[in-house]
């Protein structure tokens, strides 16, 4: 009985099943875009010339979107001090949005000249950097 109530009402089913994938994709991408979560960051770039101190990377860096202002914190590191890191907290969807402040594009306008690659994540446990004032 069960099989043949199956045979007759297929079309329901599937249609049943495609408007409930349609509805939990919904939620799913609702979820991603309007759940916000807090995620900490500490990132280097190294330069071969660098300004005369790190103040204004600290005042642009707390200026852009969703990155609290009182968690920035920048340092000169490594053996010659031109390893540049800068630590903060930024608030992102759980889309990736808004994406990371573009680092690179900041330091070539504020002084920082000859990068060794674009800014990545530091390989050091803890990031220890003063916060900016």
């Amino acid at each position: 009985m069960i099989a043949s109530m199956l045979k007759r009402n297929w079309r329901k089913w599937l249609i049943g099943f495609a408007i409930a994938g349609v509805i939990l994709l919904g939620v799913r991408e609702c979820f991603r875009q309007f759940v916000y979560a807090s995620f900490g960051f500490c990132l280097e770039g190294e330069f071969t010339t660098l300004p005369v101190d790190d103040k204004a990377l600290c005042e642009w860096m707390k200026t852009q979107p969703h990155v609290y202002p009182y968690n920035v914190a920048v340092c000169r590191v490594g053996p010659d001090g031109k390893t540049v890191r800068v630590s903060f907290i930024q608030a992102r969807n759980l889309a990736g949005h808004p994406p990371l402040p573009d680092l690179d594009g900041a330091c070539e306008a504020l002084g920082y000249a000859g990068p060794k690659g674009n800014f990545g994540r530091s390989n050091e446990p803890g990031c220890q950097c003063v916060p900016c004032e």
